[in-house]
């Protein structure tokens, strides 16, 4: 999430349409520019063409370079899987997650907007493993618990070996997973309507 998105996310827009508002910002200043300069430059129809590509193409593709589109942002592929866990009773988020993993670190900047945006949203990170996360205990609060998790075969079966992996859970099943390669702006809008 970067200035761009938090700036949308704070007014109350959705994840999906906080990640795309950007491209279509930028993408449309570019065209204006292009217009633009095109009318005023007194040049070859080549010179002319090559600058208004130039000045039309950079803008977007720096954006996509610092700020990429994944395919969870596209498509919505999480699934229900079979498990032998046994969840919460109640609406949850389970992030599940091992210790000192980058990617899971990077989960908590989430986590956190996702309980400022919806006070209902409750989240459990489950450590997989013997060992406990520093920085991932520092969440404990009220709405997000830590949990250690040894099971790691099981974990394994249901996360595809891929942290973190999100989980929707209710009535002690799961309702939908999602691995991080899966995971995306399409899941967070899901995420908050599943606690509405």
């Amino acid at each position: 999430m970067n200035l761009f998105e938090a700036f949308f996310l704070n007014l109350s827009f959705s994840w999906t349409f906080s990640k795309f508002a950007p491209y279509l910002i930028i993408l449309s200043l570019s065209i204006y520019l292009s217009i633009k300069i095109k009318k005023t430059i007194a040049t070859k129809p080549i010179i002319k063409l090559l600058l208004t590509s130039f000045i039309f193409s950079i803008p977007i593709a720096t954006y996509f370079f610092f700020f990429p589109i994944y395919t969870g942002d596209l498509i919505n592929t999480g699934k229900k899987v079979k498990t032998n866990f046994e969840f919460s009773e109640r609406k949850k988020l389970v992030v599940i997650v091992l210790p000192d993993c980058p990617y899971c670190h990077e989960s908590m900047i989430i986590s956190k907007k996702l309980i400022e945006r919806n006070p209902k949203l409750e989240i459990e990170y489950w450590v997989t493993g013997d060992v406990t996360d520093s920085k991932i205990e520092k969440l404990k609060s009220d709405k997000i618990s830590v949990i250690k998790n040894p099971e790691i075969d099981k974990t394994i079966y249901l996360t595809e070996g891929v942290f973190p992996t999100y989980a929707l859970t209710y009535n002690r099943k799961l309702e939908k997973r999602w691995t991080n390669n899966e995971f995306g702006v399409l899941a967070l809008d899901e995420i908050e309507r599943f606690f509405e």
